[in-house]
């Protein structure tokens, strides 16, 4: 995810609690100096073949729309329901004509 954006910690009541005038954080040791991917993090996934490769890139996809700092860019549960992967996992059928 990276640093947070700055102006999502001025916006917060309580940022100087937790970050300094930089958004690193004060009361952890927690490096966001830099930003990295999920794919870059992600070590647990089976990557096998090319089926197992695009299901993966969806999975890390649908994670990337929730885990944002800032809430007004996170996806809401109902614009989830519409994600390909989650579609495809929950075994959603489109309806017929739909």
């Amino acid at each position: 995810m990276g640093p947070p954006p700055p102006e999502f910690v001025a916006r917060g009541s309580h940022s100087s609690k937790f970050f300094n005038e930089q958004g690193e954080f004060t009361t952890l040791k927690i490096d966001l100096s830099r930003r990295v991917s999920l794919a870059d993090l992600e070590t647990s996934l089976e990557n096998e073949d090319d089926s197992d490769k695009a299901d993966r890139d969806l999975f890390l996809k649908f994670m990337g729309k929730m885990l944002q700092w800032d809430p007004k860019d996170r996806h809401t549960a109902r614009q989830l329901l519409t994600d390909e992967w989650l579609r495809k996992h929950a075994g959603y059928k489109k309806p017929e004509g739909g």
